[in-house]
């Protein structure tokens, strides 16, 4: 073998056949990396498949259906109470007509009834004052068959459960109370002096206060003083006129 032959030919033919296993390996290569990226293209999910479900909206809970027998033209549920009253009270003609079983009729006499809400077999009417107050009556049938007020409310501030919080029971009074809440719904039963008076309390977090007052006198004087003897808290539920107001005729929603 001459040195023209190892210096020529002989290295010409070796650095082709190495160049061919470089390209066999290199195309080799890209082949396997196409399938794989194949394989993981296969195995998602088209794109069309891929989707974000649609929020469910709750429906709101229906009104019992209306089954009261008196004639109540104003009564309706949709429109805003702001809207319906053109009628303002002064405070003390709201207050006079905080009384427990007055009947409808002669409830409607004395005021010019706007806004009626007929819940089931109940309805409330609502009243306001040229002070901003809201006066709240819920009616039932009574025994007797006649309309008569279940429960009375007269808003004038948002009060929350803890706001009772100040109070202790055996030394907070009566007096104490009215700082609080000055219109809640206070009853004395008349001539029954063995009869605690008690006094209840709404609340727009959805709580009923209920106090119980005990007479005790002053030292030294004639003077009574009614301090609290037991204080409840509890879910505004049942029959209480909280309960049945619609959503939007709740204090702060209107």
């Amino acid at each position: 073998m001459t040195t023209d032959n190892i210096n020529g030919g002989g290295i010409d033919e070796m650095t082709k056949k190495l160049w061919s296993v470089i390209l066999f390996i290199l195309a080799g290569a890209v082949l396997v990396s196409s399938c794989q990226k194949q394989m993981v293209n296969d195995s998602a999910p088209p794109a069309e498949m891929v989707s974000t479900p649609e929020p469910t909206e709750v429906p709101a809970t229906p009104l019992p259906e209306p089954n009261v027998d008196i004639d109540l033209p104003q009564a309706e549920n949709i429109s805003p109470y702001n809207e319906l009253i053109k009628t303002i009270y002064t405070e003390d003609e709201l207050l006079e007509s905080k009384k427990f079983n007055r009947e409808y009729s002669k409830v409607e006499g004395l005021f010019e009834i706007e806004c009626v809400r007929v819940i089931g077999d109940k309805f409330y009417t609502i009243l306001k004052s040229n002070n901003g107050g809201t006066l709240y009556m819920l009616f039932g049938k009574n025994d007797k068959g006649k309309y008569v007020s279940e429960d009375v409310w007269y808003f004038t501030k948002k009060l929350y459960r803890q706001n009772f919080d100040a109070l202790t029971v055996g030394s907070s009074t009566r007096l104490d109370v009215k700082m609080i809440d000055p219109f809640d719904d206070y009853f004395i039963a008349s001539g029954l002096y063995d009869v605690n008076p008690f006094s209840t309390h709404y609340t727009v977090d959805g709580y009923i206060i209920k106090l119980e007052y005990e007479r005790h006198y002053v030292e030294g004087t004639a003077d009574e003083q009614l301090r609290i003897c037991s204080m409840t808290s509890e879910n505004a539920s049942g029959n209480s006129i909280y309960s049945m107001l619609i959503p939007m005729d709740k204090p702060g929603n209107n």
